[in-house]
């Protein structure tokens, strides 16, 4: 790959970047990374491939890549919903993502649903994968037959090909109003798929 054609390719990476953050103001609680990313390689061996090869490389020998672990609490997310996803794996070797979800809704006269999405990040902490939205929804809080509380295991599967190269993760909890979370989803899928193209034909698309 020509130094013009890798430039090309990464400043229309960032330009979809940029348009990320306005992801972040649109979606109530998005947080920082919630695994930590790999530790970086010298500068010597990026040499050996182009910039976008090195972000989006395998992070060691398919079959044998340890799992990567995560979670997130937003307590309170926003009003009375409250969220915290725990016991999240991305299986590096197996492409599936998942995690349990606890929701609690702590007002009376109000209820809410809450989604969970995944993003999955490369070496660069650039987005290469994205789980389709989990949603759910908890009763106002009342007596003892709403249920105003629920925890939820869910799942994805978005090939080794993305999670072998997943270097970190983040969470995003949001608030369901209308088709949000759907247009979120979206946004952040086409940014994946610009970042790592071949691993695009995972990537649901609603």
């Amino acid at each position: 790959m020509s130094t013009i054609a890798r430039t090309t390719t990464r400043t229309r990476i960032a330009a979809l970047a940029s348009a990320a953050t306005d992801v972040a103001a649109l979606v109530t609680g998005v947080g920082g990374p919630t695994a930590q990313a790999v530790n970086p390689e010298p500068a010597t061996a990026q040499t050996t491939m182009s910039s976008s090869d090195w972000c989006n490389r395998q992070l060691g020998t398919p079959g044998s890549i340890p799992s990567l672990g995560f979670g997130k609490r937003s307590w309170p997310l926003t009003g009375g919903l409250h969220m915290n996803t725990y016991n999240g794996t991305v299986a590096r070797n197996t492409g599936t993502v998942s995690a349990t979800t606890h929701l609690y809704n702590s007002y009376w006269g109000m209820g809410y649903t809450g989604a969970v999405t995944v993003v999955l990040k490369n070496s660069c902490n650039e987005p290469i994968g994205v789980t389709t939205p989990a949603q759910y929804g908890v009763d106002a809080k009342a007596w003892f037959w709403n249920q105003n509380e629920r925890w939820e295991y869910h799942s994805d599967n978005l090939g080794a090909d993305i999670t072998s190269r997943t270097a970190s993760v983040e969470v995003i909890h949001n608030r369901v109003t209308g088709a949000n979370a759907i247009e979120n989803y979206r946004r952040l899928r086409s940014i994946a798929c610009a970042v790592y193209e071949p691993g695009c034909k995972f990537i649901e698309a609603l």
